[in-house]
Order: structure tokens, then sequence, then C-alpha cells
């Protein structure tokens, strides 16, 4: 009797880490689904790019020399400020020739070294979208 009852009990307890183990890993393969999503590979609607996680030190100069490979660089707006806790900064906006040089640009730079920083690069949303995802 003693026995069945630990081999009963060692099932439930194995049904249980199972469920657990199968709901830890959906919540995993959800938030990669959601990550895929947000940074999916839609064609860019304007040449106007958001470049994050950039360094201190970085410079208008060292970052239109950076993205000149992939076409045209209108303009660079580099803005540098304290944020919270965190410290400093630091990103850019990034006015492209056209949309094609942008989605190049996006391509051969986003998640990639910059001066020791991976960088974010996107397109840049409007202000009245700032803030949603």
């Amino acid at each position: 009797m003693q026995n069945e009852i630990t081999v009963t009990v060692w099932r439930c307890i194995g049904s249980m880490a199972a469920v657990t183990l199968a709901g830890f890993l959906a919540g995993i393969l959800a938030g990669m689904k959601l990550r895929l999503r947000r940074n999916s590979n839609r064609p860019l609607r304007t040449p106007e790019l958001y470049i994050g996680n950039l360094p201190e030190n970085a410079t208008e100069p060292a970052i239109r020399k950076h993205l000149e490979k992939f076409g045209d660089v209108r303009d660079v707006r580099l803005i540098s400020g304290r944020s919270g806790d965190d410290g400093q900064k630091t990103f850019a906006f990034v006015s492209m020739g056209d949309v094609e040089s942008a989605q190049a640009a996006v391509n051969g730079t986003n998640g990639r070294d910059f001066n020791g920083r991976k960088l974010v690069v996107n397109e840049a949303r409007s202000r009245r979208h700032h803030g949603r995802r």
C-alpha cells in the first residue's frame, strides 16, 4: 500500500513538473515570437532612422561616416542627456537620402558593434506614436 502511494505521489510530481516545464517553454516561445514580430523585416516607409544605444563619446561625424557606406546621409541629430539613475543616454536621428539606403543601414547596422556598443537601429517613429508599442 505504501509503495502504491509513493508511486502515485511521484507520478503527480512528475506530471506537475512536466506541466510547469511546458508552460515555461511556451512562455519563452511566445516572448521570442513577440520580439521577432517587433523587429520584423517589414519595409521602411521613410528614410528617417532612430539609432539607439550609442556610446557616450559618439559624435555626429563618426555616425555619418559609419552610415555613409549604405547611402547618402542627409542629416544626423545626436541627442545626449541624463536618463534617471541609468546615467548618460545617447541616441541619434538620421535622415538617409532615400528609403532603400535607410533599409540597407538598418540591415547592416542593427545589433552590430559601434565603438563597443551594439546599436539599435530602426525606423524613427513620429512624435504622436512615441511611447506606443
